[in-house]
Formats: C-alpha cells, structure tokens, sequence
C-alpha cells in the first residue's frame, strides 16, 4: 500500500521579526512613556523614516505598536506609539491643544537615541486621536510627511479649528459604518475644496475599529499615497523645504524665511515658469528634467526638479 503524504498549509499571521522597545523620557516634569519598533532592517548608519500612533481613548500605546509594526515592517519605517496620561480623564487620554506638543518633543527625544529622518515623519490615531492627527498635523505643530487618521471621531466642538487651507498629505481611512463616516467625508471634501492633497479610503461595511492585521492594506495605501505625493526634492542647510506633489500637479514651497518667489527653467536654460505663491499649479509642465530657483528675503538655492 501507498501512502501519499499529505501538506497541511496554514496562515500564519504575521510575526513583528524586529524589534521592540520600551522607553520613558521626561516632559514638562511628568514621565511619557513610548512604545517604539525598531524594523529589522534597521540600521544607525542611515536615517529612517518615523511613523508615529496615537491610539484611541481606552486604549493603549502598546497594544497599539503591536497592531502597527507590520505596516512598520513592511516599510521599514520606525514606528513610536505614545502612551496617553491615564488620569480618568478623557480629555487627557486626547493630545489636545497644548498636550499635544508632547509630540514634537517625542521626536527629538528619540532621535537622541536612534537614527531618524525628521523631516519624514507620518503621524497618524485612531478614534478621538485620530482627530487630533488631523488637528495637529493639518495647524502645522510639527513638519509631518503626511497624516493617516483611522476612523476619526470628530466632535462638533472642533469643527472650526481644522486649518482648511493646509496642503499636507492626508489619507482619510473610514469605514461606511462607522458613526462619523459622513463628517469624514465632509472634512475631506472641504480640503478638497481648498486644494488639499487628500484621499479619501472608504471601507465598505467596516464600524468603529481599528483591528489589525485587517486594515494593514488600507494603511498601506495611505503610505504609498502620501510617498507618491510628498517627494522631498531638496532640503538646505538653512532649512528651507522644496517638495512636488506630482499627482496633483502641485508644487509646494515650505521655507523659514520668507518666500519672494520660485521660477523653473529647462535644460535650455529658458524661464518656464515664474510665480510667487507658495503653492503652485504646474501640470501644463511637459515631462523631463528642470532646474527650480526658490527665492527668500534671505536666500536663493537652486534644486533639480524631474517631472515624470
């Protein structure tokens, strides 16, 4: 008689192969603590980029890593989640107003400790914190690379301090029946409205959650959305940002100084292009190799600009 072996195949689910690491610092004299992921491939001798989770009310930062280190993984970003003050209040359990720049001082804190590319940073919550991923990042409290509110829960009592006109990278994720589903897409629509370099991720019949592995898809598109929209072209020494949001056409200057104006010539050596706004439509451009003059009160720097 033959036996004829048999294969079982089973899905694993996915195992976080990196590490994790717990930290404390200390900030306006009360200890934050972080839980942060260091992806496998992560090395000091080059800068990484951070994604940092705020976590719903009620929950924590920890569990909150675990849920995230395989969109972490998956793009070896390092990942930091901050444990919100657990008082009993809710309130405190939201980075609001004056608690969120806890934030920013996070960032440096870890960047003492670890290599980081501080000007690629994505922040993105969950819930309550969710809207205050939109709060925060879109009022510009930190230079974030882009923003990934999950299923936010937005109170009508912040409905007017959202900055409208902001043209940071934001990748809406909402489920169709979660609570808030409407006012998501009302946000959304109204930056969209202003110009805004946004998507909206409807998830089809997905409530008030955030369970991973099972979103780690729709995270996955809010990350490749806002890489294909963020190019950094250059960054100088003096701190003034260039980037090209070639999805949209949309060229967007970010200086320290003030800006007098950005011209673009062809290899020719030709002006194609002058304006003086701060952001700028430039989809007539043809495809091919520019060169970008950005002009402040202060200085001018030359970049490379490749439109494809």
């Amino acid at each position: 008689m033959k036996y004829i072996p048999i294969v079982l195949l089973f899905m694993l689910p996915f195992i976080a192969i990196g590490e994790d690491i717990d930290l404390n610092f200390e900030y306006e004299s009360i200890t934050r603590e972080l839980a942060v992921y260091l992806p496998t491939n992560y090395s000091p001798d080059k800068s990484f980029e951070l994604l940092i989770g705020l976590h719903g009310c009620g929950q924590d930062a920890y569990s909150y890593r675990t849920a995230l280190s395989e969109v972490a993984e998956n793009n070896g970003l390092i990942l930091m989640c901050i444990n919100a003050l657990d008082d009993g209040s809710q309130l405190n359990k939201m980075m609001v107003d004056e608690r969120g720049k806890v934030i920013p001082a996070a960032i440096d804190y870890l960047s003492t400790k670890y290599s980081i590319d501080k000007k690629s940073v994505y922040l993105t919550g969950f819930s309550c914190n969710a809207a205050m991923t939109l709060f925060h990042g879109l009022n510009n409290l930190y230079e974030f690379k882009g923003l990934i509110p999950f299923n936010a829960y937005l109170p009508p009592e912040y409905d007017n301090k959202y900055n409208l006109d902001s043209k940071k990278s934001t990748c809406f994720c909402s489920g169709t029946n979660d609570g808030n589903y409407s006012r998501n897409q009302t946000l959304y629509n109204q930056l969209k409205a202003n110009g805004g370099v946004t998507y909206f991720n409807s998830m089809p019949g997905i409530g008030h959650t955030v369970t991973f592995p099972g979103f780690t898809n729709e995270m996955q598109e809010c990350i490749d959305f806002i890489k294909q929209t963020t190019t950094k072209v250059e960054i100088d020494d003096s701190g003034e940002l260039l980037y090209l949001h070639p999805n949209e056409g949309i060229l967007n200057i970010n200086t320290k100084s003030n800006h007098n104006n950005t011209e673009i010539f062809n290899l020719l050596g030709e002006s194609v292009f002058i304006s003086n706004r701060n952001s700028m439509d430039i989809s007539h451009l043809i495809k091919g190799l520019y060169i970008v003059k950005v002009n402040t009160n202060k200085s001018s720097f030359l970049s490379k600009l490749i439109l494809n």
